[in-house]
């Protein structure tokens, strides 16, 4: 069921845009796109921090082999952001016990817990954003979020601390990793949205440079904040559409973002077809998943020997 809705929410957004970009003109938007060649060799570093930083994270836990657990993490990728959201979750964990032989409740414990210190991560990481940004009168955030009553920043601040109680509270029944690991992959989360998005920043400057730094740390958190909402796929689609909104809400100049996100699309949309279809026909070298599966099977020897 949810696949077939995330289509239909892909359909619709596919027609919105259509029906948007015409109306800003196609020639207007051509002419709009980048031209300038960082833009693009940002885009190759972008795309691929992502599965660098997810195979050093699941390097904390087992011995992923480098070579076989960057092409799963890539399929991974491009099942999230073309399927659906946490598809390539699914796909992952399938990996981890069909190729390293990991139980599957240990495999999914951890998979689960990565993506929870994930959310944390980038939760924090949009919230901080956009508190700094507002309480230091750099953005209006009236200007996004229109006018918000006192009343409703409390209940929000009372609901938010009410749900953090009771995470930790559960902590224990709802994640499963050992404490010093846990803060090691929370800090190579963060380390990751600081690179990412330093270079997200640095694309988006140098393919519209009209528009200052504040606009693009806003765009920043709408991206971070909808790269954590499940089940949504092609979040780039979605984002080209709220960025075309925002970009009218800020009075900024919509072509030409318009026409930059629209490239990164388009650019995603390749990247993620050819690198589909090149790590289908290409198989896991299997003496590096035999040594990585007898390398896990001797970690998990000496984690039942130390219990």
């Amino acid at each position: 069921m949810l696949p077939w809705i995330g289509r239909l929410l892909t359909v619709g957004v596919v027609g919105y845009l259509i029906y948007r970009l015409g109306q800003l003109g196609w020639g207007d938007l051509l002419r709009s796109l980048p031209t300038s060649p960082w833009f693009y060799a940002l885009f190759v570093v972008i795309y691929l921090t992502q599965p660098l930083a997810e195979l050093i994270t699941y390097r904390q836990i087992w011995p992923v082999p480098s070579g076989a657990g960057l092409r799963a993490l890539i399929r991974k990728r491009v099942f999230n952001e073309e399927m659906a959201g946490y598809s390539g979750e699914v796909y992952f964990f399938w990996w981890l016990y069909r190729k390293l032989g990991i139980a599957q409740a240990e495999a999914f414990r951890a998979v689960r817990d990565v993506n929870i210190l994930s959310s944390v991560a980038s939760m924090t990481t949009a919230a901080a954003l956009l508190a700094i940004m507002g309480g230091s009168g750099i953005l209006d955030l009236s200007r996004i979020f229109g006018d918000v009553t006192q009343a409703q920043i409390i209940i929000a601040l009372v609901l938010a601390v009410a749900l953090g109680i009771v995470l930790y509270r559960f902590r224990t029944y709802l994640f499963a990793l050992p404490k010093p690991t846990a803060y090691r992959i929370l800090g190579i989360h963060y380390g990751r949205l600081i690179v990412v998005n330093t270079l997200f920043l640095a694309q988006w400057s140098v393919g519209v440079p009209d528009i200052g730094i504040v606009i693009w740390l806003t765009y920043l958190c709408l991206l971070i904040v909808l790269n954590r909402v499940p089940f949504l796929p092609s979040k780039d689609l979605f984002f080209l559409s709220l960025g075309m909104g925002l970009s009218d809400t800020l009075g900024q100049a919509t072509v030409a973002i318009a026409g930059m996100l629209l490239t990164s699309s388009v650019l995603m949309r390749v990247t993620n077809f050819s690198l589909f279809i090149a790590t289908h026909f290409s198989k896991d070298p299997d003496v590096e998943v035999a040594e990585a599966a007898s390398a896990f099977e001797a970690v998990a020897a000496g984690r039942e020997d130390g219990s």
